[in-house]
C-alpha cells in the first residue's frame, strides 16, 4: 500500500499498519507499547494485524 503524502497527515488517527514480532505475545507488546508512545489521538490497527494477534 502507498500513500499519498496529503494521505499520511492522519490528524487524530494514528495508524499502525504492521507490526513485526517473533511471536503473537510480543507483538501484543508492541501494541501495547505503541499505544504509549502516541499519548494523543485514536490508535487503530489495520485488519490484518488483529486476525494475526
Amino acid at each position: 500500500m502507498r500513500l499519498k503524502p496529503e494521505d499520511r497527515a492522519s490528524g487524530e488517527i494514528n495508524w499502525l499498519f504492521d507490526v513485526i514480532a517473533p511471536d503473537r505475545k510480543i507483538a501484543g507488546q508492541v501494541i501495547t507499547n505503541f499505544k504509549q508512545v502516541i499519548k494523543e489521538g485514536d490508535l487503530r490497527l489495520h485488519p490484518l494485524i488483529v486476525r494475526l494477534v
